[in-house]
């Protein structure tokens, strides 16, 4: 079946199996390495069930400095992963400003021209958008667009239609939590 693919899916799905396959052997080596650092330190320190078992045979294994190696490592780890869920949390409750910026301004039709994006933040966060539209039909659009995207609330006071063309406008939009 794999014959019937062409060329670059069949490529692709070599390179797959080969990540894979070198994911496991990575992992298997690490298993490896492990295990036998364990046992070289173990066999380094003399240590037997019997002793390890009693007070002082456990302090001698924690003087070890192999034994103190993977105790800090194994630490260091800890403390990274607690680092990344801290980050991971905080990461999860912001906005992507970079989404809304874009969202705003591809939703600016012909003849709408942007001059400023103000951030205010109150209870919500606030967005004012500034321009210049070209037409009152022109505005309507880019109002219409803004909708469509979910942003969030948009207030247009009545002063964005009072003129027909070359119309200096004003929208806030309370953004969405």
């Amino acid at each position: 079946m794999i014959n019937l693919l062409p060329p670059t899916e069949r490529l692709a799905l070599t390179h797959l199996r080969l990540n894979r396959a070198t994911n496991i052997v990575g992992v298997g080596c690490l298993v490896i390495f492990g295990l036998t650092a364990l046992a070289l330190v173990l066999l380094k320190s003399g240590a037997q069930l019997d002793i390890i078992r009693t007070q002082e045979g456990l302090k001698n294994l924690y003087e070890d400095p192999a034994v103190r190696i993977v105790l800090q490592s194994d630490q260091a780890i800890a403390s990274f992963n607690n680092q990344l869920k801290t980050i991971a949390a905080v990461a999860a409750g912001q906005r992507v400003w970079s989404r809304v910026l874009t969202t705003i301004a591809v939703a600016a039709p012909p003849g709408v021209r942007l001059s400023g994006i103000n951030l205010a933040t109150r209870d919500g966060h606030q967005l004012t958008v500034t321009g210049v539209s070209d037409t009152r039909l022109a505005m309507l659009a880019f109002q219409t667009a803004l909708a469509r995207a979910d942003l969030g609330k948009i207030e247009s006071p009545l002063t964005n239609f009072v003129t027909d063309r070359a119309i200096s406008f004003s929208l806030v939009i309370t953004l969405d939590p």
